[in-house]
């Protein structure tokens, strides 16, 4: 009876570490809070449209994507810069998840800015695949009439040098992969409408 007890007694203070210890990490995750990344751009102001020219050639643009700034963050290993459209493909009936049109990662601890249609692999960093099919940023081109489209230029600092994703993940791969290593993010927003 008394060995028993102590085979009893025993499990449940193993239970009782291992509940507790996984509920610290679910709280240390839940209070993981990350800093406010403030993004700006000389292309364009925020909530203000973008030029033609950072649109898609189909759409009479010359494609070109626009600078983008960032603060550095201490801590910050490297950055992911993504550009997305939740209103695609209209405004008033956008799919689930937004149109992507730029990924970018593995950019270096470094970095403070992209210029005017910077090249990524001199920078040091990776190209994912946007939803246009290609390893590169591609501008607005919402549908005629469609209203006023929004693009998101997302900045997020991670505390890893690499996502050890090879070039041509897409957003969803990225984001996965960073997940657990997210230190701070920003955004700037500009707008572009075809009547």
């Amino acid at each position: 009876m008394k060995k028993n007890f102590i085979i009893i007694a025993s499990a449940a203070i193993i239970a009782l570490f291992l509940f507790n210890n996984v509920k610290s990490k679910k709280e240390d995750m839940q209070k993981k809070e990350t800093i406010n990344i403030t993004v700006t751009s000389s292309s364009f102001s925020k909530g203000q449209p973008l030029s033609p020219k950072y649109a898609y050639t189909n759409c009479n643009g010359e494609n070109k994507s626009p600078q983008i700034s960032w603060q550095k963050i201490d801590g910050a290993k490297s950055y992911i810069v993504i550009c997305d459209d939740p209103d695609a493909p209209s405004a008033k009936a956008p799919r689930p998840n937004p149109w992507v049109h730029w990924v970018v990662y593995d950019l270096p601890a470094a970095s403070t800015e992209l210029g005017e249609s910077a090249s990524i692999s001199e920078l040091g960093g990776k190209e994912g695949k946007n939803d246009f099919g290609n390893y590169r940023y591609d501008g607005p081109c919402p549908p005629a009439g469609s209203g006023t489209h929004r693009y998101f230029f997302k900045v997020i600092a991670t505390d890893i040098d690499s996502l050890k994703l090879s070039a041509g993940a897409t957003k969803e791969e990225v984001l996965d992969a960073a997940r657990d290593h997210l230190i701070g993010q920003g955004e700037i927003m500009g707008t572009y409408e075809i009547s």
